[in-house]
């Protein structure tokens, strides 16, 4: 049996925990909806080099560090989509007793102590304090298990970050890398027309 008084910091403390848990866990989602997005601008960038590609005509240099930044790009790419969805996956927000349950229970154990008090006999505790007690166990299960789930996925969430910022990078030169190609690619001849075919005044 706890403290009454030791009960009560105790159930608030808990309250706050566990409210401040679900707000944390909230921010993952959030977090992968800003990813999602700026993956959808690296997958842009990829479809726009694999659609239109640089011809030759510029320094081998420049065309290989073309090459080599756009794999960068698409291993980040990969790598930050893969991350994004496993801090997404698993299990679910853990969550404590409806207000239903508690005066079902309330209602259950209430019976007990009637007749307990009538047959003589003193309780441990009140119902308040029992229901209290169940109300700090409640919490506290739910709060480890979401704090456990939430630095799962916002080590998912750090890795991503770590994915974008590299294929912002590959993104960043391998742009510049393909501006350069497309500025500096040949043009083709213009035609030669023959006096021979041109009409006659």
């Amino acid at each position: 049996m706890i403290d009454p008084s030791a009960l009560e910091l105790l159930l608030e403390d808990a309250r706050e925990q566990y409210k401040a848990e679900l707000e944390r866990g909230s921010q993952v989602f959030t977090r992968c909806g800003i990813y999602l997005a700026i993956l959808t601008l690296y997958v842009s960038a990829l479809t726009r080099f694999l659609d239109k590609p640089p011809t030759g005509g510029a320094l081998p240099v420049t065309t290989t560090v073309f090459f080599a930044t756009g794999v960068v790009l698409l291993l980040a790419t990969a790598l930050g989509l893969f991350f994004t969805v496993c801090a997404l996956w698993g299990r679910s927000v853990t969550y404590t007793l409806l207000p239903q349950d508690w005066i079902n229970y309330v209602k259950l154990i209430e019976p007990w102590y009637a007749d307990a008090r009538a047959a003589g006999a003193e309780p441990d505790e009140t119902i308040d304090q029992d229901v209290k007690e169940r109300m700090l166990l409640r919490y506290a299960e739910a709060t480890s298990k979401n704090f456990f789930v939430r630095s799962k996925r916002f080590g998912y969430c750090n890795l991503a970050t770590q994915c974008l910022a590299a294929g912002f990078l590959g993104l960043l030169a391998s742009a510049g890398a393909y501006s350069y190609l497309m500025f500096h690619r040949p043009t083709p001849p213009a035609e030669m027309t023959s006096p021979i075919g041109q009409e006659r005044r």
